[in-house]
């Protein structure tokens, strides 16, 4: 728990902290009015104890910045301005307490206040995980889901791994929200999505008169994201220069905007997701080591929708009870061949393909019922892809045969590692990384 107080008197600050640093508390101190706000806009903090009288001005001019980021504001007031504390109460403050400070007293106020918070947020965060769509009953849905909720309760880097549609910026969105930045900004970003000079000025900002068309200064996604998370989508894609960018913020917390030279400091919870077999390309030199360590501190890989085949129907059903909450009337429901097309589908687009298809299926249906007839699957064909050098597409050949060549030998095996590693040529331990690099199981 990371607790902010902004107290002048230097020795009580000083006895706070011995009394408070084998109990599971930091705090973090600000002497003065214009330093505690300072520190309330950078950082996230989960309590703020501030005393009324500061050097430079009233400490109750920050209770209303810290009912605006959500945060318990407890009030230290000495004898004679208990006036002003129960004024400060009124204005949203969580409680005051008198001076000469009772430590354990304060413990006592700062636990319960956020304990508080804890189950407000845990019971809004539990609303909203139902409307961002994480939904499944599945073995290896829930496994994922489940690391997730771990990692939220840290501010370890998360690194989310898994198929294009499988749902990775939805289970971004759901460690925010599980995590205690969740009154803090969400900021998502898709690395794929713009060429390097415009990616930077996203993510950095940039000062008036940077470069040309630069008429003001702009804050970039990273500063947006101060106190709260920060989602870089499809990191696999980010060039060699802005890794060496994105590596300085994570180890420094601080950086500057283009064309800037004042340092601003940053307190993110960074998120990221690939697609691609970063540590392939880590190994391959394309991506850097330093960074990928820095990013896959809690690697979570999130299964695709063909072997999550018990999840089908529920997204499915939660699809058309959104559409109906949108466009007003009954749910449909689901014939049962409907039902039956949709499970035997092998869903190429995962989860973002199934919301296409049951939004399409919605507007088609002629009744209370959707039938086989209203959804309307392409099944696709698998493209070789020989892109690139003739190395690369050469390595994209040899990895869809050896993956095929190693489902299909532990298919005939039932799994059996021992036989399946026999009959390849190859040793189990190999075998096992192998089925590793391929997701299979």
């Amino acid at each position: 728990m990371r607790v902010l107080l902004i107290e002048d008197n230097r020795k009580l600050v000083s006895a706070l902290k011995i009394f408070f640093q084998n109990k599971g508390i930091e705090i973090i101190s600000a002497f003065n009015r214009e330093l505690g706000r300072e520190k309330i806009e950078a950082e996230y903090f989960d309590v703020i104890v501030s005393d009324l009288k500061l050097p430079d001005g009233n400490g109750l001019q920050l209770l209303q910045l810290a009912v605006e980021k959500g945060v318990p504001f407890v009030v230290i007031t000495a004898y004679g301005t208990i006036e002003t504390a129960v004024e400060a109460i009124k204005k949203g403050a969580y409680n005051f307490i008198q001076k000469p400070v009772d430590p354990e007293y304060l413990e006592l106020i700062i636990k319960r206040a956020y304990k508080e918070k804890q189950t407000e947020l845990g019971y809004m965060a539990l609303k909203e995980l139902e409307e961002i769509e994480i939904i499944g009953k599945s073995p290896s849905f829930l496994q994922a889901l489940e690391k997730a909720k771990r990692a939220a309760q840290t501010d370890i880097s998360v690194l989310l791994l898994g198929e294009t549609g499988v749902g990775k910026e939805v289970f971004a969105r759901a460690i925010h929200l599980l995590s205690k930045r969740r009154k803090g900004p969400f900021v998502p970003i898709n690395c794929a999505s713009l060429p390097e000079n415009l990616l930077e000025s996203e993510l950095f900002g940039y000062e008036k008169g940077a470069f040309t068309g630069a008429v003001k200064t702009k804050q970039g996604r990273i500063e947006f994201a101060k106190g709260g998370t920060l989602f870089l989508d499809e990191i696999g894609e980010m060039s060699p220069s802005l890794q060496a960018k994105l590596l300085r913020v994570l180890e420094e917390k601080k950086f500057e905007r283009l064309g800037g030279v004042a340092s601003i400091q940053v307190d993110i919870r960074l998120v990221t997701a690939t697609n691609k077999d970063i540590e392939s390309l880590t190994e391959e030199g394309k991506f850097r080591s330093d960074l990928y360590y820095r990013i896959s501190g809690f690697p979570i890989k999130i299964p695709p929708l063909r072997e999550r085949k018990q999840d089908i129907i529920p997204l499915a059903e939660h699809f058309l009870s959104k559409m109906a909450r949108s466009y007003g009337g009954q749910t449909p429901l689901l014939t049962e061949k409907a039902r039956k097309k949709l499970e035997s589908y092998s869903w190429p687009g995962n989860v973002r393909e199934l919301k296409n298809v049951i939004e399409r299926a919605f507007i088609l249906k002629r009744g209370r019922y959707i039938t086989e007839r209203e959804i309307v699957l392409k099944e696709r064909k698998e493209i070789l892809d020989i892109s690139g050098t003739l190395k690369e597409a050469l390595k994209r050949v040899k990895d869809r045969v050896e993956k095929e060549k190693i489902k299909q030998t532990l298919d005939a095996f039932n799994g059996d590692i021992t036989k399946a590693s026999k009959v390849l040529g190859i040793s189990p331990k190999t075998l096992y990384s192998k089925m590793k690099k391929y997701g299979l199981k």
